[in-house]
Parts: C-alpha cells; sequence; structure tokens
C-alpha cells in the first residue's frame, strides 16, 4: 500500500498543471501595456510564374515554336525565359535544325516598364547549344507582373549554306502576380 503522502503528490501535481495551463492562456489575452516578444516578418512572394508557347509556320517545310515565361532562375532571381524550336521538313519528315530567333521583350508591373530588350540568340539543339536564354529583371514589388515578346521571327542557320526555312512566330503575353 502506498503512503497518503504520494496520492497527495499526484494531487498536487495535478493541480500544478492546472494552474499552468490557466496562466499560459491568460498570458494569451491581450493586453493593453503589453508588446508582443517577438514580430514574424512577412514573407516575401515568390517572383511571378507563368508561360505561354506559340507556334509559326513560314517558308515552305518551315516550323517554329517560341515559349516564353516568367520564372525563377537557379540561384532564385526572377528571369524571363525564352525557349525555341525551329524544324524543318526535308523529304520523309520533318527534324530539328538550328535556328536563330530575333524578337523584342519586356516586362512591366502594373502597367510601368521595368525591363525591355532585344532578343536576338540561336538555338543549336543539334551540336548541345542550349534553346533556352534568360533575361534577368528585378522585382518591384508585389503586383501584377506581364511579359510581353513581339515582333518574333526565326530562321534557320546553315554555316556555310544558305538556310532553307524562317518565319515569324505570334507575340506572346503572359501575366502573373509576385514578387
Amino acid at each position: 500500500m502506498l503512503p497518503k503522502l504520494t496520492k497527495i503528490s499526484v494531487a498536487a501535481v495535478a493541480a500544478a498543471a492546472a494552474f499552468s495551463c490557466a496562466q499560459a492562456n491568460a498570458a494569451s489575452l491581450p493586453h493593453s501595456n503589453s508588446k508582443p516578444a517577438h514580430r514574424v516578418a512577412a514573407a516575401a512572394a515568390p517572383a511571378p510564374q507563368g508561360c505561354q508557347r506559340k507556334e509559326g509556320y513560314g517558308s515552305p517545310g518551315w516550323w517554329s515554336a517560341i515559349q516564353g515565361c516568367l520564372a525563377t532562375s537557379a540561384g532564385g532571381n526572377p528571369v524571363v525565359k525564352v525557349e525555341n524550336d525551329c524544324q524543318y521538313k526535308g523529304v520523309l519528315a520533318y527534324s530539328k535544325v538550328v535556328c536563330v530567333i530575333r524578337g523584342h521583350y519586356s516586362v512591366s508591373k502594373d502597367g510601368q516598364v521595368l525591363e525591355e530588350g532585344t532578343i536576338f540568340h540561336t538555338g543549336d539543339p543539334l551540336h548541345g547549344g542550349g534553346t533556352i536564354h534568360q533575361y534577368p529583371y528585378t522585382c518591384a514589388g508585389a503586383g501584377t507582373y506581364t511579359l510581353r515578346l513581339t515582333d518574333l521571327s526565326t530562321a534557320e542557320v546553315r554555316p556555310g549554306y544558305v538556310g532553307r526555312g524562317s518565319g515569324p512566330v505570334p507575340d506572346i503575353t503572359v501575366v502573373a502576380a509576385g514578387c
């Protein structure tokens, strides 16, 4: 048989636990003279994310596609990503070819242009060259960001030869919230 002191100790422990819970609940109630111990920093909104892809047909046998994206680089910075795919139809089927893309890009926030520039690069999927190119821009706070790719055109690049195909690609517009 356990001594009475053990029973009192269990009751005392239960009472102390109840008192602790009551104190913790009272501490969480707002007081006119209390200040929070710390403030939680507001998390920054992520960079805008979104893509649009358009296809175009040009000279006989020519097909191309361009995709424009508001994205985040591997380093976590906001970028415009432009990816191209060009194909030319040979005797039997279409095949990927090296091509140059040209055009203009702009990034705006709530209608105000933040960054703009020229697109001019060559994608070489046949020899390990990239078909994705990145153009960095700086976020200007939370809002609606718009990417516009305009005056887009593609043309085959054949060193030592005249390219067989070229053509326009429709404008691209991507709208996304972020930053």
